[in-house]
């Protein structure tokens, strides 16, 4: 509540797991960092990671009024989806083309940025973590892959949010949208964050809505 008669909507996010604290303290910065420089997000209001309260740390964001791009976008007659393939794929575009400076410190990887490094970095980090399951046929093509990125060409260095899809999009009554879900983003060689995007809409949408 804002004063005694002007209620205002929020949102509470409670952060499950053992990153808790992490993921927390990074999507509360990271709203704030996006709102200062006027990409569209929510915006942060409290954070709090004191857990004695509701059991996990929180944050509390405003509330606006909208619908998940996702249902609309494919439930829509062609003309209006095109419509807004465009606008997500411009506000994708804007995103990349953000100065990733400010966002240095949270979550980048300081490694050396010639060609590949930084893919290298990324399959190694990926790796570790397949090692440890039971899943070696994925060992074949990550070498595979790490053979590859040894003649990859340099990439833009971008501000990736790692899980934009329409479902972590709100269209707004305006027809502007607004992204959520900051809890991994990175700066980053962008063709990871395209390319994760692709894949997300062909497995739940079919292969005929990677090219639009």
């Amino acid at each position: 509540m804002v004063g005694e008669d002007s209620p205002q909507a929020l949102i509470l996010r409670i952060y499950p797991g053992a990153h808790a604290f992490e993921k927390s303290e990074r999507e509360y910065r990271n709203l704030k960092l996006l709102n200062r420089i006027g990409f569209p997000v929510l915006e942060g209001n409290i954070l709090e990671q004191d857990s004695s309260h509701l059991g996990n740390p929180f944050i509390v964001v405003d509330r606006i009024p909208g619908e998940m791009l996702w249902q609309v976008l494919f439930s829509s007659q062609e003309n209006e989806q095109n419509k807004l393939i465009d606008t997500f794929s411009q506000l994708f575009v804007q995103l990349h083309n953000l100065d990733f400076e400010p966002f240095m410190d949270g979550g980048y990887s300081d490694v050396d940025q010639e060609s590949g490094s930084i893919i290298n970095s990324q399959l190694s980090l990926w790796r570790a973590c397949y090692e440890s399951s039971p899943l070696p046929d994925f060992f074949p093509l990550f070498d595979c892959l790490g053979e590859h990125a040894q003649g990859a060409h340099e990439s833009k260095l971008a501000v990736l949010h790692w899980d934009f899809h329409p479902e972590n999009i709100i269209l707004c009554p305006d027809g502007s949208l607004m992204v959520i879900d900051w809890t991994g983003l990175q700066v980053s060689d962008l063709r990871f964050d395209v390319d994760w995007t692709l894949m997300l809409i062909s497995a739940y949408q079919g292969n005929r809505w990677r090219q639009p």
